[in-house]
C-alpha cells in the first residue's frame, strides 16, 4: 500500500505515490481521527498508514499472540475491480513463503457500514526502508551488495511461483532490526499467466501501474500483456543503482510525464557514479544490462 506517513508495516519512510498516465495519482487522505474498528481476534493499537486501497492498522493477534499489520479495504465505494485486486493480493501473499517477503497470517471480512469489508493480517516488520537503512547504518558496498543478493533471491522465488510484483522500489522494501530485507505491498502484483491478472486504473487512465522512477520501459507504455518477470528485473536494477550510489540514475525533475514515458530518461551505460560514496571506493563499473530498454537483453 502506498501511503503517506508511515510505511505499511512499521517503517518510517514515506512511500512515493504510484503513477497515473495522466500524472501522479493522488492518494486518499488518511482520516484525521480514523476509527479503530473492532475485529474479532485482534487488539487494535493504532494506524500505520493509508493508501489507495484502504487503511493499515497496527494490531495484535490474540491467538496466537503476535504483532501484525492489519490491512482493511477502503471504506469508500467498493468497486468490483478494487475488491478483486484486494482478493488477489491475499491470494498472492498466501502462495509466498520466503524470508524476504512479508508473510500472510489470516484473511477475512468484517461488518462495516452495513456491508462486508475484507481485511487481512500480515507480518509486522519494524524497520527502515532499504535506502534509509543503508544510510543510517553507513553500510559498505559489500554490505549493500549482500542486501541486493537477498532481494534478488526473494524476487526470483516470487517469479518461480508465477508472480510479478510490478512496483518494486526502496519504499516497498523494509530492512528489519536484524538486517533482513522484506518485500512489501503486492497490491498491484499479478500472476504471469495470461488472462489471470488485473489491470489497475487511476483517474480513468487504464493500464499504467507502478512508480515511474523505477518502472520499466514496457511497463510505462501501459500495455499489461507485454509485462513479464523481466519488468521486475529492471526495477531491481534501478534499486541497485540507487542503493550503491545513493542517487537515482536519472531525475524526473523538470521533465514531463510524457517525456519520461517515451524513454528520454534512461540509465547511463556506465554505472560508475560521478563521486563514490564517502569512504567507500567504487571498485569498477556496474554492468547496466539489467536496465536495458529491451526486455530480451536483461
Amino acid at each position: 500500500m502506498n501511503g503517506q506517513g508511515k510505511s505499511m508495516v512499521g517503517g518510517t519512510q514515506p512511500a512515493l505515490p504510484r503513477a497515473s498516465a495522466c500524472g501522479t495519482a493522488p492518494l486518499p487522505a488518511m482520516p484525521m481521527c480514523p476509527i479503530l474498528l473492532p475485529i474479532d481476534g485482534y487488539e487494535m493499537a493504532g494506524v500505520l498508514g493509508a493508501g489507495s486501497m484502504g487503511i493499515v492498522y497496527n494490531a495484535w493477534q490474540i491467538t496466537p499472540r503476535r504483532h501484525v499489520a492489519l490491512k482493511v479495504l477502503t471504506f469508500g465505494p467498493l468497486s468490483p475491480t478494487l475488491v478483486r485486486r484486494f482478493d488477489q493480493e491475499v491470494e498472492i501473499l498466501g502462495r509466498l513463503e520466503h524470508p524476504c517477503i512479508t508473510r500472510l497470517y489470516a484473511a477475512g471480512t468484517i461488518e462495516a457500514g452495513n456491508r462486508k469489508t475484507p481485511y487481512f493480517a500480515m507480518e509486522f516488520v519494524q524497520g527502515r526502508s532499504l535506502v534509509e537503512y543503508a544510510r543510517a547504518h553507513d553500510l559498505s558496498i559489500r554490505e549493500r551488495m549482500a542486501l541486493l543478493h537477498q532481494l534478488a533471491d526473494g524476487i526470483h522465488y516470487a517469479h518461480r511461483q508465477g508472480i510479478i510484483h510490478r512496483d518494486l522500489k526502496p519504499a516497498n522494501i523494509l530492512v528489519d532490526n536484524h538486517g533482513q530485507p522484506k518485500i512489501l505491498d503486492f497490491g498491484v502484483a499479478r500472476f504471469e499467466q495470461a488472462g489471470n491478472h488485473i489491470t489497475c486504473s487511476f483517474d480513468g487512465c487504464k493500464g499504467l501501474v507502478g512508480t515511474l522512477s523505477y518502472m520499466s520501459p514496457e511497463q510505462s507504455q501501459g500495455f499489461p500483456d507485454g509485462i513479464d518477470a523481466r519488468t521486475d528485473l529492471y526495477s531491481l536494477g534501478i534499486i541497485a543503482y540507487e542503493l550503491l550510489t545513493d542517487r537515482l540514475p536519472y531525475t524526473l525533475d523538470g521533465k514531463s510525464w510524457v517525456a519520461a514515458i517515451r524513454g528520454s530518461c534512461r540509465p547511463p551505460e556506465n554505472w560508475r557514479p560521478a563521486a563514490p560514496l564517502p569512504g567507500k571506493p567504487w571498485p569498477r563499473p556496474v554492468p547496466s544490462r539489467i536496465t536495458s530498454s529491451a526486455p530480451a537483453c536483461r
